[in-house]
């Protein structure tokens, strides 16, 4: 499925993302969070390993780890941001939606 994406250079990260937001499954295999999480460090991994040119704000940096945390109310957290998510939601529909929810309000935030 990565394959998928990389071929389309022209495409910008946004709209990689909506696929993903429209069509979870088809590109992941399942419609969770967790499999949206293996997809983009696979997506990562493809970029940086083949030295392809990819779109930096694809990527799921610490900063975003931190920032979930700092949104959702942790005060700490070494486990992941998916699994931040998922501790303050009650299903898997709501945590998919949720990383969807903060991912645009990080892209967005301004300094």
């Amino acid at each position: 499925h990565i394959i998928v994406f990389l071929n389309y250079s022209m495409q910008d990260s946004k709209e990689i993302l909506e696929w993903l937001r429209k069509f979870p499954a088809l590109y992941t295999g399942d419609n969770t969070l967790k499999s949206i999480e293996a997809f983009l460090a696979g997506y990562w991994f493809a970029t940086d390993r083949y030295e392809i040119s990819s779109h930096d704000d694809l990527l799921i940096s610490n900063e975003f780890h931190s920032w979930v945390a700092y949104r959702l109310h942790f005060s700490s957290s070494h486990c992941g941001w998916s699994n931040l998510i998922y501790e303050r939601t009650n299903s898997e529909k709501e945590a998919v939606n949720k990383f969807f929810e903060l991912y645009e309000e990080f892209v967005n935030r301004t300094p």
